[in-house]
């Protein structure tokens, strides 16, 4: 990050951070290390105690269509680009009907 002066205090109204708002950050960022520690152990348990915890199964986040269903949906929806009976060329490519 750059300092120019006028430009941080005149146009952005930007000011160094109080005690109060390090205090949040710091707080927050202790916060979020905790919960994904609880998480790792909780994990850790469940893990030891024969239960699934890998992520590997398809849920309902993961049923993203994929590339081949989509060309293939655009092969299906294709509309011809020159109405029916036009002749001519299109990028090189000769059209004859």
């Amino acid at each position: 990050m750059y300092y120019i002066p006028g430009l941080n205090t005149v146009t952005f109204s930007m000011q160094p951070m109080n005690g109060i708002q390090w205090g949040i950050t710091f707080a927050f960022m202790i916060f979020v290390f905790l919960v994904m520690e609880a998480e790792k152990a909780v994990r850790r348990m469940l893990k030891a105690s024969g239960q699934d915890t890998d992520d590997r199964e398809a849920w309902i986040f993961d049923q993203i269509d994929s590339l081949e269903s989509r060309l293939k949906h655009l092969e299906l929806n294709a509309q011809p680009l020159l109405p029916p009976n036009a002749e001519g060329s299109l990028r090189g490519v000769t059209v004859h009907r």
